[in-house]
């Protein structure tokens, strides 16, 4: 069934169909790690906040990676204190935690870039080795670029998170990075554009249901 699951063929309103008809396996799949890992990320991508935390917390508490999920869906909410509680419950030595060092090391960068711990995020930042997860943090790293006005860089970085999140056709870190592309050209002097990108990015948060873009 995962096999015949091609994000990169798939608009938006598939990709949701299908995560739903995934997770109506779930009995039949779900005692596969690989399976569950699947269908978590698949409902992250799309926004599916209720649908990964009921899954992870109904299926998942003893899985090594269900704080780290856990902590995605908190970052997403923008709830640090509970992104900050899950953390503390993964041992960075750990050798199981070795297929999720990466989004390990991203939301620890997260939480600490928040907080200004410039020191501390920055070796975290040094160490995500996925794409996926690096892009996510120079695409939050585009803010302190833009607060310092080095309009170059930010737009370097937004541009190459951007071209890759569609093709790797997630279009919902496309459409973040959109809104982010519009603040640079609001900061660089453009308004205009910035205001274009903007509804844009809005109308197509609100047509696909990313509620926390609206």
């Amino acid at each position: 069934l995962l096999k015949e699951f091609d994000p990169v063929e798939r608009d938006v309103s598939e990709s949701i169909e299908m995560a739903t008809l995934l997770g109506k396996y779930f009995e039949q799949f779900g005692q596969h790690r690989h399976y569950r890992v699947f269908l978590i990320d698949l409902f992250l991508s799309l926004e599916m906040l209720e649908s990964a935390e009921q899954i992870l917390e109904e299926h998942c508490r003893q899985d090594v990676f269900y704080p780290l999920k856990m902590g995605r869906i908190y970052l997403t909410r923008r709830d640090f204190q509970k992104l900050r509680q899950v953390l503390e419950q993964v041992s960075s030595t750990a050798t199981d935690i070795e297929d999720y060092r990466a989004e390990y090391h991203f939301l620890q960068f997260s939480l600490l870039e928040k907080y200004g711990k410039k020191d501390e995020w920055q070796k975290h930042l040094e160490q995500i080795s996925e794409d996926f997860f690096r892009h996510q943090a120079n695409i939050q790293l585009s803010d302190r670029l833009l607060n310092r006005a080095e309009f170059s860089d930010a737009f370097r970085i937004l541009q190459e998170g951007r071209d890759y999140f569609l093709n790797a056709a997630n279009w919902l870190e496309a459409l973040r990075t959109d809104a982010q592309l519009a603040k640079y050209h609001r900061e660089s002097g453009y308004p205009s554009r910035a205001e274009a990108l903007y509804k844009t990015t809005f109308f197509q948060s609100d047509l696909h249901g990313f509620c926390l873009l609206s």
